[in-house]
């Protein structure tokens, strides 16, 4: 799922951005938009580089059904950690440099 369905989805999510900043009339040179565009490449990068490789071994072992293996699990709470992380980051919004 993810080689079919996630990865391409960052390609449509680009050109849809940069299509709705055409329509609106932004400028491409706005601060913001820079920001934005900068952002976006930077997370992609990451997600191609870093976060896709980690997501094959769990693949690999749901695939092999073997999904009630000790790894398997380790991995899957490893993830959602990191996903509980990201929530709390988002929904409490500390101040992370003052």
């Amino acid at each position: 799922m993810e080689m079919r369905h996630v990865n391409p989805s960052y390609v449509v999510v680009g050109i849809t951005g940069l299509a709705l900043v055409d329509r609106s009339g932004w400028d491409f040179t706005t601060p913001g938009v820079i920001t934005s565009i900068v952002v976006f490449l930077v997370v992609a990068a990451i997600g191609g580089a870093v976060y896709a490789p980690l997501l094959r071994r769990p693949i690999a072992l749901a695939e092999e059904n073997d999904a009630d293996s000790a790894e398997y699990r380790r991995l899957d709470r490893r993830g959602n950690l990191i996903g509980l992380a990201i929530a709390g980051l988002v929904v409490f919004q500390p101040a992370l440099w003052k």
